[in-house]
């Protein structure tokens, strides 16, 4: 299957079966070809909402941060894959700076937080009580964390927006 296939199956659907679909058809076929399964993931992504409910419900088993380190180990060039916006605003990044991340009560008790992050503590306070993602009404938190450049594993641009796209490592203390 070729990206622009995928891309025309993904715009059959809302933003909020986008990325169910991107699941069945990463299970389906584009599991071949990892560098066309980034692509439609980046689209996928970048096109849909409450990601992390799509997953819960999909049939099928998909794990965002295991797929997006299957993604590194395949040596996807995230730098590459940048859009023209998104490789000038990576570039201006410094070597070290704060991101922040808008969470729901039950993301701050585990302590597995999304791969979404900003540079801006405002844009992070939109999402912990974003209602597209239907958290938890009047509970959450902003988390914020220290990261260096080579640590992030790309940028997307959403909405007029620029997301961080970076792993959280969970503490083991």
């Amino acid at each position: 299957m070729t990206y622009k296939e995928a891309e025309q199956i993904l715009y059959d659907f809302g933003r909020n079966e986008r990325f169910k679909i991107f699941i069945a058809l990463f299970d389906a076929t584009l599991k071949n070809d990892m560098n066309i399964a980034f692509k439609v993931f980046r689209e996928a992504y970048c096109s849909s909402d409450n990601i992390f409910k799509q997953i819960n419900e999909s049939e099928l088993k998909f794990n965002l941060k295991s797929f997006l380190k299957c993604i590194k180990v395949n040596r996807i060039n995230f730098i590459e894959e940048m859009h023209e916006n998104e490789k000038k605003y990576y570039d201006e990044l410094p070597n070290n700076f704060k991101i922040y991340r808008g969470i729901s009560q039950v993301e701050f008790d585990s302590k597995d937080f999304g791969i979404s992050w900003s540079l801006c503590e405002e844009t992070a306070k939109n999402y912990v009580y974003f209602d597209k993602n239907e958290v938890e009404k009047g509970k959450g938190a902003i988390i914020d964390i220290v990261v260096k450049k080579e640590e992030i594993m790309t940028v997307f641009s959403v909405n007029n927006d620029i997301e961080i796209i970076y792993l959280h490592k969970i503490s083991t203390e």
